[in-house]
């Protein structure tokens, strides 16, 4: 199903390609105690999440 997208046009005529979407404003940031016991499996969540944010981010 076709999605349209509304914008301002920096220049004539069209684009054939990936969109990206970016949202801005103000981020739900939660923050919570985390027992000693799981600090490094977070550690290890979070370097995770930055190598498939890096790899994403190539695309």
């Amino acid at each position: 199903m076709p999605i349209a997208l509304s914008a301002t046009a920096v220049s004539r005529g069209i684009a054939i390609g990936k969109a990206r979407v970016q949202q801005r404003g103000q981020l739900d940031i939660v923050e919570y105690m985390l027992p000693e016991a799981y600090l490094d499996q977070e550690v290890a969540r979070l370097h995770r999440a930055l190598e498939t944010a890096r790899q994403r981010s190539r695309r």
